[in-house]
């Protein structure tokens, strides 16, 4: 994978989560969360996001299978959460086949980094994920709220 093709799917990345994070605030708006969607899209921390729109689903629906749906979308997405962040709050280096992530973190221990080596195929596989999840939890939205 050339620079070209890794700025790309990080391009990509970055765009299908935003998407998500807009689709989860209309969400908010459906199980009564917030009165309006800028409202909980404007937050910062999309892990809260995740936190709050799991125990609102659990008590909005009275079928257990939709939530269920809804709360493995929300855990599927909170996985790629913690991916997309390695990927967008690194320095990054390349080689052939793979990309390295330097992640650097203040504690109250100083100063630490972690190294994460990720495959190009798999940067491929989390940019096909974002968009399938995006789509799944639309799906989701549109038979149980439209």
């Amino acid at each position: 994978m050339g620079t070209d093709d890794f700025y790309k799917i990080i391009g990509r990345v970055t765009v299908s989560l935003s998407r998500i994070d807009f689709l989860l605030s209309n969400i908010a708006v459906d199980v009564k969360l917030v009165p309006d969607y800028p409202e909980f899209y404007g937050k910062q921390n999309l892990k809260q996001k995740i936190t709050e729109l799991k125990s609102k689903i659990n008590s909005h629906f009275n079928e257990s299978e939709i939530a269920d749906a809804f709360i493995n979308n929300l855990n599927r997405l909170d996985e790629l959460r913690q991916l997309r962040n390695q990927l967008v709050h690194a320095v990054t280096l390349q080689n052939s086949d793979e990309i390295m992530f330097y992640n650097f973190r203040t504690t109250s221990e100083g100063v630490k980094r972690n190294v994460t080596i990720v495959p190009f195929n798999d940067l491929a596989a989390l940019d096909t994920e974002l968009i399938n999840l995006h789509n799944d939890l639309y799906t989701l939205r549109k038979e149980h709220f439209k």
